[in-house]
């Protein structure tokens, strides 16, 4: 059975919710790696920024953890306005510098 944590993200509260939740996971299996509360919190935070709910999901790996993170996404389209296609930005970049292995997967319409 693998072990993971799964973390709803819907409101500015949820990022507390995820970081104490992480740090007892982490505890619970003896988990020393700092980044990885930095990781989990950008990542839920672009969920609430760019993808109004969704989740984060952390596995526990034999050679360290797998964070995911996913949302139901917004339209292209804000108020009217085109939204900023781009790059990433400076916290996706802390993130993958942060991390052994990055990867982004858009979904269509999202």
């Amino acid at each position: 059975m693998t072990e993971k944590l799964e973390v709803d993200i819907a409101v500015k509260a949820d990022l507390f919710i995820l970081e104490y939740r992480l740090k007892k996971f982490m505890e619970k299996f003896n988990i020393d790696i700092p980044s990885a509360l930095l990781v989990a919190r950008e990542l839920a935070t672009n969920i609430l920024k760019y993808g109004k709910k969704g989740f984060i999901e952390v596995k526990l790996k034999e050679d360290g953890l797998c964070l995911v993170a996913e949302d139901i996404g917004k339209a292209d389209v804000d108020n009217g306005e085109k939204r900023p296609a781009g790059g990433l930005g400076i916290g996706l970049e802390v993130v993958k510098k942060s991390s052994n292995e990055f990867e982004i997967e858009r979904k269509p319409g999202g």
